[in-house]
């Protein structure tokens, strides 16, 4: 008999990995939007809504809307989605970007890969 508890004796492999990320519900879906275009950058309004979300969160994700949403609690998103106040904002910044994308001052590569 080995004097090693049983623990260290057994090594166990993963045989798959994945991932869990939290699914938006359907009113924060401009929120996709928003996350995948630079826009957001020179947009205070739009960093505040990702501020918004969860302040912590956006510092630790290095200011990435991408990342937030990817690491943000269900219920967080839950609770953000029945939050009128919240909804205004992201209506707004989603209507603010769609303008600046049809605008003139908009680079002619950037409808097309935003869009």
């Amino acid at each position: 008999m080995s004097s090693q508890p049983l623990d260290e004796r057994i090594q166990v492999r993963p045989t798959i990995s994945f991932e869990v990320r939290p699914k938006l519900p359907p009113a924060l879906e401009p929120l996709k939007k928003l996350a995948s275009n630079l826009w957001f950058v020179w947009n205070p309004e739009a960093q505040e809504l990702w501020q918004r979300i969860d302040v912590d969160l956006w510092r630790k994700s290095r200011y990435n809307p991408v990342a937030l949403l990817n690491q943000v609690h269900q219920e967080r998103l839950a609770s953000l989605a029945e939050d009128g106040g919240f909804i205004a904002q992201m209506e707004r910044a989603a209507s603010q970007l769609s303008q600046y994308m049809s605008t003139d001052y908009c680079p002619s590569w950037a409808p097309r890969a935003g869009n």
